[in-house]
Protein backbone atom coordinates (compact mmCIF):
# COMPACT_ATOMS: atom_id res chain seq x y z
CA UNK A 1 0.00 0.00 0.00
CA UNK A 2 2.87 2.55 0.69
CA UNK A 3 4.41 1.53 -2.50
CA UNK A 4 0.91 3.03 -4.24
CA UNK A 5 1.12 6.15 -2.19
CA UNK A 6 4.61 6.55 -3.00
CA UNK A 7 3.71 6.35 -6.96
CA UNK A 8 0.77 8.39 -6.27
CA UNK A 9 2.78 11.37 -5.01
CA UNK A 10 5.30 10.93 -7.49
CA UNK A 11 2.68 10.99 -10.37
CA UNK A 12 1.25 14.06 -8.55
CA UNK A 13 4.42 16.03 -8.65
CA UNK A 14 4.85 15.14 -12.04
CA UNK A 15 1.60 16.09 -13.14
CA UNK A 16 2.02 19.54 -10.92
CA UNK A 17 4.86 20.11 -12.50
CA UNK A 18 3.05 19.81 -16.08
CA UNK A 19 0.31 21.62 -14.77
CA UNK A 20 2.17 24.63 -13.89
CA UNK A 21 4.00 24.47 -18.03
CA UNK A 22 0.10 24.45 -19.39
CA UNK A 23 -1.32 27.14 -17.18
CA UNK A 24 2.04 29.32 -18.80
CA UNK A 25 1.14 28.55 -22.01
CA UNK A 26 -2.55 29.91 -21.49
CA UNK A 27 -0.92 32.67 -19.41
CA UNK A 28 0.95 33.60 -22.57
CA UNK A 29 -1.92 33.01 -24.87
CA UNK A 30 -3.76 35.85 -22.81
CA UNK A 31 -0.86 38.07 -23.15
CA UNK A 32 -0.75 37.78 -26.50
CA UNK A 33 -1.83 39.98 -29.61
CA UNK A 34 -4.74 37.51 -30.60
CA UNK A 35 -8.41 38.03 -28.63
CA UNK A 36 -8.42 36.39 -25.45
CA UNK A 37 -11.20 34.22 -26.05
CA UNK A 38 -8.91 32.24 -28.42
CA UNK A 39 -6.95 31.36 -25.44
CA UNK A 40 -10.04 29.05 -23.93
CA UNK A 41 -8.71 25.61 -23.50
CA UNK A 42 -5.01 26.30 -24.15
CA UNK A 43 -3.90 24.66 -21.07
CA UNK A 44 -6.52 21.95 -21.28
CA UNK A 45 -5.46 21.11 -24.37
CA UNK A 46 -1.79 20.83 -23.36
CA UNK A 47 -2.71 18.90 -20.66
CA UNK A 48 -4.42 16.31 -22.58
CA UNK A 49 -1.42 16.54 -24.76
CA UNK A 50 1.43 15.74 -22.21
CA UNK A 51 2.31 12.18 -22.76
CA UNK A 52 1.29 10.09 -19.58
CA UNK A 53 -0.86 11.91 -18.52
CA UNK A 54 -2.94 9.96 -15.68
CA UNK A 55 -7.08 10.78 -15.15
CA UNK A 56 -8.03 11.76 -18.54
CA UNK A 57 -8.95 14.90 -19.79
CA UNK A 58 -11.63 15.66 -17.29
CA UNK A 59 -8.70 16.42 -14.66
CA UNK A 60 -7.51 18.54 -17.73
CA UNK A 61 -10.12 20.93 -18.07
CA UNK A 62 -10.88 21.17 -14.26
CA UNK A 63 -6.66 22.18 -14.37
CA UNK A 64 -7.69 24.65 -16.60
CA UNK A 65 -11.63 25.56 -14.76
CA UNK A 66 -9.74 25.72 -11.26
CA UNK A 67 -7.83 28.56 -13.44
CA UNK A 68 -10.67 30.41 -14.58
CA UNK A 69 -12.56 30.34 -10.86
CA UNK A 70 -9.31 31.73 -9.67
CA UNK A 71 -9.63 34.81 -12.39
CA UNK A 72 -13.02 34.85 -11.26
CA UNK A 73 -12.61 35.33 -8.25
CA UNK A 74 -10.12 37.70 -8.83
CA UNK A 75 -12.02 39.89 -11.08
CA UNK A 76 -14.88 40.15 -7.77
CA UNK A 77 -12.58 41.36 -5.47
CA UNK A 78 -10.97 44.27 -7.84
CA UNK A 79 -14.84 45.50 -8.67
CA UNK A 80 -15.27 48.87 -6.77
CA UNK A 81 -17.48 49.27 -3.98
CA UNK A 82 -21.13 49.98 -4.99
CA UNK A 83 -21.72 53.22 -4.95
CA UNK A 84 -18.11 54.48 -5.38
CA UNK A 85 -16.80 54.43 -9.35
CA UNK A 86 -19.85 52.37 -10.37
CA UNK A 87 -22.15 54.84 -9.89
CA UNK A 88 -20.10 57.05 -11.59
CA UNK A 89 -20.01 54.86 -14.51
CA UNK A 90 -23.46 54.19 -14.65
CA UNK A 91 -24.02 58.13 -14.77
CA UNK A 92 -21.44 58.30 -18.33
CA UNK A 93 -23.16 55.83 -19.84
CA UNK A 94 -27.15 56.80 -19.04
CA UNK A 95 -27.95 53.58 -17.03
CA UNK A 96 -31.37 54.43 -15.36
CA UNK A 97 -31.06 53.81 -11.07
CA UNK A 98 -31.47 51.22 -9.99
CA UNK A 99 -28.19 50.09 -11.23
CA UNK A 100 -27.33 47.16 -12.07
CA UNK A 101 -25.98 44.97 -9.57
CA UNK A 102 -22.66 42.99 -9.89
CA UNK A 103 -23.98 40.20 -7.11
CA UNK A 104 -26.96 39.66 -9.15
CA UNK A 105 -25.12 39.21 -12.16
CA UNK A 106 -22.74 36.57 -10.26
CA UNK A 107 -25.84 34.64 -8.92
CA UNK A 108 -27.29 34.61 -12.56
CA UNK A 109 -23.92 33.42 -13.89
CA UNK A 110 -23.66 30.43 -11.11
CA UNK A 111 -27.13 29.51 -11.87
CA UNK A 112 -26.68 29.94 -16.12
CA UNK A 113 -23.33 27.71 -15.65
CA UNK A 114 -25.05 25.10 -13.36
CA UNK A 115 -27.56 24.73 -15.77
CA UNK A 116 -26.09 24.61 -18.85
CA UNK A 117 -23.04 22.20 -18.03
CA UNK A 118 -26.02 19.53 -16.54
CA UNK A 119 -27.68 19.74 -19.71
CA UNK A 120 -24.39 19.18 -21.52
CA UNK A 121 -22.97 16.55 -19.75
CA UNK A 122 -26.44 15.01 -19.76
CA UNK A 123 -26.15 15.02 -23.35
CA UNK A 124 -23.80 12.17 -22.68
CA UNK A 125 -26.40 10.01 -21.63
CA UNK A 126 -24.48 7.53 -19.19
CA UNK A 127 -21.60 7.53 -21.92
CA UNK A 128 -17.79 7.97 -20.23
CA UNK A 129 -17.53 11.60 -21.73
CA UNK A 130 -20.50 12.94 -19.69
CA UNK A 131 -17.60 14.14 -16.88
CA UNK A 132 -15.25 15.53 -19.47
CA UNK A 133 -17.95 17.07 -21.46
CA UNK A 134 -19.82 19.03 -17.94
CA UNK A 135 -16.12 20.01 -17.12
CA UNK A 136 -15.34 21.61 -20.29
CA UNK A 137 -18.93 23.23 -20.16
CA UNK A 138 -17.59 24.39 -16.46
CA UNK A 139 -13.88 25.72 -18.07
CA UNK A 140 -15.26 27.33 -20.93
CA UNK A 141 -18.15 29.17 -19.35
CA UNK A 142 -16.24 30.29 -16.80
CA UNK A 143 -13.43 31.71 -18.64
CA UNK A 144 -15.52 33.62 -20.74
CA UNK A 145 -17.10 34.84 -17.51
CA UNK A 146 -13.74 35.95 -16.28
CA UNK A 147 -12.84 38.07 -19.72
CA UNK A 148 -16.23 39.66 -19.69
CA UNK A 149 -15.66 40.55 -15.83
CA UNK A 150 -11.86 41.49 -16.49
CA UNK A 151 -12.92 43.70 -19.76
CA UNK A 152 -15.48 45.45 -17.03
CA UNK A 153 -13.26 46.09 -14.92
CA UNK A 154 -10.91 47.83 -18.02
CA UNK A 155 -14.31 49.94 -18.82
CA UNK A 156 -14.11 51.33 -15.24
CA UNK A 157 -10.89 52.52 -14.99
Amino acid sequence: MKGAVALLVWAGAAAAEDDGAAIAVLEACLEGPGPEVGCIGAAAGLCAATEGRQGGVGICYGLENAYWEEQVAREMDAMPAPGVTAEAFAARVNWPIPQPSLAAVQVAFEAYRDAACDMEGALWGNGSGAGPAWMACRMRVTAEHALRLDAWLEDLE
